[in-house]
């Protein structure tokens, strides 16, 4: 541990302390993006001043930058504690700042009863830790907005939450694929991101899950069913075997006889399944990109027969997750091999004005309902025109208002 984020006060009472390190970020979440989003939320950050505080490459490259920035601007407050021997007095900015405990002696090497002491001191200071004050906010600067056509960020996503509770009741259960249909644009990747993440949050260190998106697979260098089954394998991240395994999972799978379509059904049965303690989330996005391609009817059917093949040995932990932007009843010529005999797609339509509301707070933006429906006729709801919208009045410095008039 090098870095802890607390927050003093308000709803946990008079001395008490929320406090959220790196160990609370659940399993294949995004580690930057929670960071920066507890350092919003933080009052103060402790700083376990060591020899690993200084080498450990993330936290230099990004959470220390992270770290500055909110210091110096936004009022978060960093408590230096010296937690074993270290050049601390030598960095620029920590010596500048009254460290813990008092006496500048590190906490490793004291006896208990002088270490319990200096244990006190901390625990006194952190009780009496003011609320921090955050400058006045105004326009969100350009660097602070969120870019349209960015990386998902759980910080900027706005949720569908009827739509999420539905996709989640269908992966709760074996045999029934989960398709997610809606225009190009409309949020079907966030989506996805989101979706996953909730599944890991449930599962939590038992999740397998992974994200493909078959266009990379199909427009990129290699075999395409090559390259997806070691993406395939990607589930099992979190396998304590997979960083020496995975490539010879592969392997073996691809000198089965047989078709492609075999081979990754072998490598489903043989090292994916047994290796899921809970459920594999296999989820597909850009995933209409097969239609008129050779591999289109054997790819849509080989999903088909995994998702019937409950009965098969470990085939109930199987669930399979789908975005396509086309009509999905495209997907497959023949009626025998649709998903959609076994479910019903999920249409993602527009965002409604209480989700245009959320998308605007995002960018410093505060509309009435007027400016609200203007928002939503002038967009039609689709997100990422509306996001470039607020995204250009924010880095802009124009009013939403003046923004939606046009001007």
């Amino acid at each position: 541990l090098t870095t802890c984020a607390v927050g003093a006060g308000g709803d946990f009472g008079r001395g008490a302390v929320c406090a959220w390190s790196t160990d609370d970020i659940a399993p294949g979440a995004h580690l930057t993006d929670e960071f920066v989003e507890a350092l919003d939320r933080a009052d103060a950050a402790l700083l376990l001043l060591s020899a690993e505080f200084f080498a450990e490459a993330r936290l230099q490259q990004d959470q220390w930058p992270a770290l500055l920035q909110q210091h110096r601007h936004n009022g978060l407050r960093l408590l230096p504690i010296i937690y074993r021997p270290c050049a601390w007095e030598t960095d620029s900015v920590l010596r500048d700042l009254k460290p813990l405990p008092l006496d500048g002696h590190p906490l490793s090497g004291r006896d208990r009863p002088r270490r319990e002491a200096a244990l006190k001191e901390i625990a006194q200071a952190l009780a009496t830790l003011p609320r921090r004050v955050r400058p006045a906010s105004g326009p969100a600067p350009a660097s602070a907005a969120e870019r349209p056509g960015q990386p998902y960020s759980r910080r900027s996503y706005i949720a569908r939450q009827a739509l999420e509770e539905r996709a989640l009741r269908h992966l709760s259960r074996s045999g029934q694929p989960v398709v997610i249909h809606g225009a190009r644009g409309f949020g079907k990747s966030w989506l996805l991101h989101h979706l996953i993440e909730r599944v890991q949050a449930e599962d939590g260190a038992e999740s397998r899950a992974t994200l493909i998106d078959l266009r990379d697979l199909l427009h990129g260098p290699g075999d395409f069913y090559q390259i997806l089954a070691e993406r395939m394998v990607d589930a099992l991240d979190q396998d304590p075997d997979y960083m020496a395994g995975w490539s010879g999972w592969v392997q073996h799978a691809f000198a089965q006889p047989g078709l492609p379509l075999r081979r990754l059904k072998f490598l489903l049965q043989t090292h994916l399944l047994p290796r899921s303690p809970r459920r594999l989330v296999l989820a597909f996005d850009g995933a209409d990109v097969l239609l008129g391609t050779d591999q289109q009817d054997g790819f849509y059917g080989m999903l088909r027969g995994w998702a019937e093949a409950t009965s098969s040995p470990g085939f109930d932990k199987l669930r399979i997750l789908l975005a396509v932007s086309s009509a999905p009843d495209q997907l497959i010529r023949s009626l025998k091999q649709s998903h959609f005999n076994l479910t019903q797609p999920l249409a993602v339509d527009g965002l409604g004005l209480d989700q245009l509301a959320e998308l605007s707070r995002a960018y410093d933006f505060a509309p009435g309902p007027a400016e609200l429906q203007r928002l939503r006729d002038r967009t039609q709801g689709d997100p990422h025109q509306a996001r470039l919208l607020l995204y250009e009045a924010a880095r802009d410095g124009v009013a939403l208002a003046a923004a939606l008039a046009g001007r």
